[in-house]
């Protein structure tokens, strides 16, 4: 089989979602939105150690490796998450997860981007071709978690857990790209504070360059809203588990569609922010139908944001730096997500929906002007 599409089953294998349309949903059988805001952030202060540290370790001893040691910590907490359902082991399997995205962040997308150069093979063209075998997978994987947990409200995590493995054994047929002389680690561990101050200034950098803060900001709250507030307004509006899994089920069908005939529809991808923008303003007017349909067109083009915020980036970045750049733009992003759940989650239990969404609406814009007009104080 091929590196290329090795790199595309990988894809799929780690992007089985099993639980994508059911997890809030079980989340909040045990925990109130308060508690699911805590759980991220006591998470985030530990997982998020290991970010900027991990991104380094991709760089220096390769991308495959760091990919092959994490996802075991993924397929783990899995597991945990769905034998103790509790506060303590929502906390624990959080903290495992977090070390294993930690390994595969900034690793995964490096291995992807030098793969394709390696290859002569075009990254965006890969990047549609993986959108679609990610959307193929999560179509069946939401399918078969969903129809699941309304049998056993447990398997849809071990399911998720399988799916991990399969990747840790797709992963080990993957060529490591040599782009730096491997390092001793032991001697590395003497100058990781050095590198840690090295990565501030990296960070600084990189929010300097007007495109990148602009599309950081945006998807700071694309994150936020996708992954977190339109399944809440879904649930809010008493959506249960057959139904949202019909929903999750259709939008994917809809991106898989989508990105197989990328070409004949990609006037639409010079519209995604407008498009994103819209379903965030519609969400305000909290009709069942517009917010159904809204549903069934996110992942599309918040899958295409996310590229080319991965893209930018990666435009931005040596290629010996690549893997860390993106580390410390994810750390960024990390930081302010489980935050945002912290503060977002009490008033949520207390009806501050709309007011929360407004808010969001209004950062969405002010990143979109960073990232498109002329800043004299953020030019490269």
């Amino acid at each position: 089989m091929s590196q290329i599409k090795l790199i595309k089953l990988l894809s799929l294998c780690t992007n089985l979602l099993f639980w994508n349309s059911i997890w809030l949903l079980y989340y909040l059988k045990f925990v109130n939105n308060q508690q699911i805001g805590t759980i991220e952030l006591i998470v985030f202060f530990t997982a998020q150690i290991f970010e900027i540290p991990t991104g380094f370790i991709g760089d220096k001893v390769g991308w495959k490796k760091s990919v092959l040691f994490g996802l075991p910590f993924l397929a783990i907490g899995n597991i945990v998450m769905g034998a103790i359902p509790s506060f303590n082991a929502f906390l624990v399997s959080g903290l495992i997860m977090g070390i294993g995205d930690a390994f595969l962040s900034g690793s995964v997308q490096s291995l992807q981007y030098h793969t394709a150069k390696s290859e002569s093979y075009d990254f965006s063209k890969l990047q549609k071709e993986i959108n679609k075998y990610k959307a193929i997978g999560t179509v069946i994987a939401t399918l078969v978690g969903g129809l699941i947990f309304m049998v056993d409200i447990h398997v849809p995590y071990y399911l998720r857990a399988i799916g991990f493995l399969a990747a840790f054994v797709v992963t080990l047929f993957i060529k490591d790209i040599e782009i730096v002389n491997k390092v001793d680690i032991k001697s590395e561990k003497k100058k990781l504070k050095e590198n840690i101050k090295n990565y501030l200034t990296i960070f600084k950098k990189l929010i300097s360059i007007r495109e990148i803060l602009g599309i950081s900001i945006v998807m700071i709250v694309c994150q936020f809203v996708y992954q977190y507030l339109y399944d809440f307004s879904l649930i809010r509006i008493g959506l249960d588990s057959a139904a949202l899994t019909i929903l999750m089920v259709s939008a994917y069908i809809i991106s898989a569609i989508y990105f197989h005939f990328h070409d004949k529809v990609e006037f639409l991808s010079r519209y995604k922010y407008i498009i994103y923008l819209s379903t965030l303003v519609l969400v305000l007017i909290n009709i069942r139908f517009i917010l159904i349909i809204i549903s069934i067109i996110r992942p599309t083009f918040y899958q295409q944001i996310e590229n080319e915020s991965e893209k930018i980036i990666l435009d931005n970045s040596k290629a010996e730096n690549s893997a860390s750049n993106l580390s410390v733009i994810n750390f960024l992003r990390g930081l302010i997500y489980p935050i945002g759940i912290f503060v977002v989650g009490g008033l949520l239990d207390k009806g501050f929906f709309m007011q929360i969404m407004l808010v969001l609406i209004l950062i969405f814009i002010v990143g979109l002007f960073i990232k498109n007009f002329k800043l004299k104080n953020y030019e490269k």
